[in-house]
C-alpha cells in the first residue's frame, strides 16, 4: 500500500542524512512537514506528537522526498522540488519563503534583506521568527539566512548553529 499519498491519512518515513535524521510526513500526495533532528528518536518522538495518527509510510512524495535528500546530499540537487503545503503558512511567511527559494545554493542573505525580498523592509526580527518556525528546512533553505554582518545565528533544526554551519559549508564547497 502506498501510504505516502492514500486518501486523507497521514504516513511519515524516516531518512538519515549526513547532519541527522529527516522525518517527512505527508497527506494527500503533499508534504507537510520536513524535520530535521540530530537523532533517530528525536525525530520519531517529534513526529508522533505533531502529527500522532500519521503511519509509516512509503511510495509518492515520500520516496521522492527521500530521494531529492539523497541527491542533496551526494552534491547532485541544488533545490527541491516537492510538492510542499504552502497554504499551512500565514501570506507573510508564504511572501518570506518564496522569496528564500531564489537565494542560490551555497550563498546566504541577511534577515534585514530577506524581509526587504519579501516586501516588507525593517521586518527582520518577523523574517527570524518564520525561518525559526519554518516546517521545511533544507526545502526551504533557512540556513541560508544570516544575522546583519553575516553573523551565524539562530537555526533550530538538527543541532543547532552547528547544523547551520555544516550545511553552509557544505553548500560554499559545491556540495564535496
Amino acid at each position: 500500500m502506498n501510504r505516502g499519498d492514500v486518501g486523507k491519512g497521514t504516513a511519515y518515513a524516516l531518512c538519515r542524512v549526513p547532519v541527522g535524521w529527516v522525518g517527512l510526513v505527508a497527506r494527500e500526495g503533499t508534504l507537510v512537514e520536513l524535520l530535521l533532528r540530530g537523532n533517530r528518536a528525536d525525530a520519531e518522538e517529534e513526529i508522533a506528537e505533531r502529527h500522532p495518527n500519521a503511519v509509516p509510510g512509503a511510495g509518492g512524495v515520500l520516496d521522492a522526498a527521500a530521494e531529492q535528500l539523497e541527491e542533496y546530499f551526494a552534491g547532485e540537487r541544488r533545490s527541491f522540488d516537492l510538492p510542499l503545503d504552502l497554504a499551512r503558512l500565514s501570506p507573510f511567511a508564504r511572501q518570506v519563503s518564496l522569496a528564500l527559494a531564489n537565494v542560490p545554493y551555497g550563498e546566504t542573505v541577511a534577515y534585514g534583506k530577506l524581509a526587504s525580498l519579501a516586501g516588507r523592509p525593517g521586518a527582520a526580527r518577523a523574517v527570524g521568527r518564520v525561518m525559526a518556525a519554518n516546517p521545511y528546512p533544507l526545502a526551504i533553505p533557512c540556513h541560508r539566512v544570516m544575522g546583519a554582518g553575516g553573523k551565524l545565528t539562530g537555526y533550530s533544526a538538527g543541532e543547532g548553529i552547528a547544523t547551520k554551519a555544516w550545511l553552509l559549508d557544505f553548500e560554499r564547497k559545491g556540495g564535496a
